[in-house]
């Protein structure tokens, strides 16, 4: 693996696990505030009856609010479909009746208050073991769901780039091989002009009389003389009046 995609791994993993529900925990402030409670009581309420150590137990209550907080920052990111919305609601509800359910559940489970009894019995084991359990196998369940149903949102936003880019390619090279062709096309009209220019300048440049040394014979008077200059010497007149008499 090269540095470069390391360090983009490395970066998106910060942003998933670290930045991203820090900055929603900031936007969330307020509320934020008040939850840490749900955290305590999260905690108080997994170490109740002896069932999970402080090491686990606070960890635990800690990922509940983390996991919270980085779903919904999930939840902001995806595009709203039919199954993200189920899986945002499963989140929501969940993450409220869990909230509620151990808040009250350690209240009634203090010493001082004596509804749930310190030796629980079959009447309370099975309800207390499904409300430590269910509710945070679903919210941990619908995160899960909501962070693959947006990773899979952001592949296809990937691929969509890199086909429009392909595309975009494509047309460019029509347009190149157009413009490559239009110029061949001109440079032969051009080649096909100056060949033109270069029989007119030939033809134009070619000698209108006869060649020189070539001797055309005329007649005067019946007489056939073997040029206008024979004629001219034997008559004993000049050419130019060779010529009229041949007109």
């Amino acid at each position: 693996m090269s540095l470069g995609v390391a360090a983009t791994a490395l970066k998106r993993g910060f942003s998933f696990a670290i930045s991203g529900p820090l900055a929603t925990a900031w936007e969330l402030a307020p509320q934020t505030a008040i939850t840490t409670a749900s955290v305590y009581m999260v905690a108080q309420f997994g170490m109740a009856h002896n069932i999970l150590p402080p090491w686990i137990a606070w960890p635990m209550a800690a990922g509940f609010e983390w996991t919270w907080l980085r779903s919904i920052r999930t939840a902001g990111l995806v595009r709203r479909g039919k199954e993200s919305e189920v899986w945002i609601n499963i989140l929501t509800s969940t993450a409220l009746i869990t909230v509620v359910c151990y808040g009250v559940l350690y209240i009634l489970g203090l010493p001082s208050v004596g509804v749930i009894p310190a030796q629980l019995g079959q009447n309370w084991g099975i309800p207390l073991a499904l409300a430590k359990v269910v509710p945070i196998a679903l919210m941990g369940f619908s995160a899960a769901n909501l962070h693959r149903i947006h990773k899979q949102q952001v592949l296809a936003d990937a691929e969509q780039r890199a086909a429009e880019d392909r595309a975009r390619l494509v047309e460019l090279q029509h347009q190149h091989d157009a413009i490559e062709l239009e110029r061949r096309r001109k440079l032969m009209d051009l080649e096909m002009y100056q060949r033109g220019l270069e029989i007119k300048r030939a033809v134009r440049t070619q000698p209108t009389t006869s060649p020189a040394g070539k001797k055309k014979p005329v007649t005067i008077d019946g007489i056939t003389y073997e040029s206008r200059a024979a004629a001219a010497k034997a008559l004993g007149i000049s050419p130019q009046a060779v010529s009229k008499r041949v007109k």
